[in-house]
């Protein structure tokens, strides 16, 4: 291609030699004399030639793109169409976390394409091998940046759900939103200034082209670091809804279905865990292998959006297959101030009821939330003092909200 040579020959032009002196750079083999090519991504006596994963990776991928423009298509429309259901700025997250997923696709098929994906690497060109480092290189940047707006996301709807109980709650999710954006920038950073003077190429060319070696932090440094992170986070994100399932009481058809919402996070968790395990498996064949290995990469970055996308889609079951859905009103917690204090020991909701309390103290603001989400719908939260059944359960399955009636005009509202 090009006149480029196959990798494990010597180079044939320019830019082979500088792509393989950036090979051995990278490898931290300075010395090696670029003039002899990389005899040991050679093909070995017997090996077969001609083999190609490309085209079922295309195809998988390509059904991929179309699954998550579908789910994430829906789910806009839902929450724009559907009255019960009102935007959010998760909505807004997800746009930009399944935009990044769906791009992520795109380049993994171009790397099949330009790249010499899913061929042997002794099968390509340098400049193949090459675009392909570049690609991934990218591709990491991109996946990174991806899952970080999908858990920003997932995180937003947390707080919707269980934000407005306790301040330990919105704490929490405030706390795992700063460490998810800090996630992002970090991974932006590492891998743009990841080479000092910063790299014109992220592929072995731009390590080769300069006279003298350019100094780099280790790639499987920041790349373990970053992993081990995004692992930690998607557990603590998974934490809420393990307590949210563990705390409510609901029929035995609820509970199969949150625990149906339940395992696409899980699998998501998996996926990351077993994308970290796959990163520290080293093949010098990378070019075969790296449709295999993407696989985890693909199920973490499916699967969360998933994850961030069926408890609104699960507004589509028909009502008559779930009971009466109880609504957490998503402005709650962005006007909170809005709930303010009426006349010495009464309150007004944004429903216009009149609520009165022996204490009105920012201190049982918590019990007056749960009061005001349950009032109209008969049901009470999961405390001894208002009954016994969660007002979440359906508010967690679906995220539908309730449109607020106009309060009274003498009822104190601020």
């Amino acid at each position: 291609m090009n006149g480029s040579a196959l990798v494990g020959l010597p180079p044939a032009n320019q830019n082979d030699w500088y792509i393989v002196r950036g090979f051995y750079r990278g490898y931290e083999l300075p010395n090696t004399n670029p003039d002899i090519g990389i005899p040991l991504l050679a093909a070995p006596p017997g090996a077969p030639h001609g083999q190609t994963r490309g085209p079922h990776t295309i195809a998988a991928y390509s059904v991929l793109i179309f699954l998550l423009v579908t789910i994430t298509s829906v789910r806009l429309a839902l929450r724009f169409f559907k009255k019960d259901l009102r935007w959010g700025l998760d909505d807004y997250a997800i746009i930009f976390g399944a935009s990044g997923a769906i791009t992520w696709l795109a380049i993994a098929i171009a790397m099949v394409l330009v790249g010499g994906a899913g061929r042997h690497i002794y099968d390509i060109t340098y400049e193949e091998l090459n675009r392909f480092i570049d690609l991934a290189a990218a591709e990491t940047m991109l996946f990174y940046i991806s899952v970080g707006l999908i858990k920003v996301s997932i995180t937003l709807f947390n707080r919707r759900l269980t934000g407005l109980t306790s301040k330990a709650w919105m704490i929490y999710h405030n706390i795992l939103l700063v460490l998810i954006v800090s996630f992002i920038i970090t991974s932006i950073f590492i891998q743009v200034f990841k080479c000092l003077p910063v790299l014109h190429s992220w592929g072995f060319l731009g390590y080769g082209e300069p006279a003298q070696p350019i100094k780099c932090i280790t790639i499987s440094t920041y790349s373990l670091a970053l992993n081990i992170t995004h692992v930690i986070l998607d557990f603590a994100l998974l934490s809420v809804s393990v307590i949210v399932f563990c705390k409510m009481k609901m029929s035995k058809s609820k509970r199969i279905r949150l625990i149906f919402l339940f395992s696409i996070g899980a699998v998501s968790v998996i996926g990351s865990v077993n994308r970290q395990i796959i990163t520290l498996q080293n093949a010098l064949d990378v070019t075969w292998e790296s449709p295999q290995a993407e696989i985890w990469t693909v199920i973490d970055l499916f699967f969360g959006c998933i994850a961030a996308s069926l408890p609104v889609l699960n507004s589509l079951i028909p009502e008559r297959w779930r009971s009466p859905s109880v609504s957490v009103p998503t402005f709650v917690s962005e006007d909170r101030h809005r709930f303010a204090q009426q006349s010495n020991d009464r309150r007004v909701d944004k429903y216009g009821d009149d609520y009165s309390f022996t204490n009105s103290s920012i201190t049982n603001e918590p019990q007056f939330h749960s009061e005001a989400i349950s009032k109209d719908s008969g049901e009470t939260l999961n405390n001894p003092s208002l009954g016994e059944k969660d007002s979440y359960e359906d508010a967690y399955a679906d995220g539908t909200v309730r449109e607020p009636r106009e309060p009274p005009r003498d009822s104190g509202w601020v």
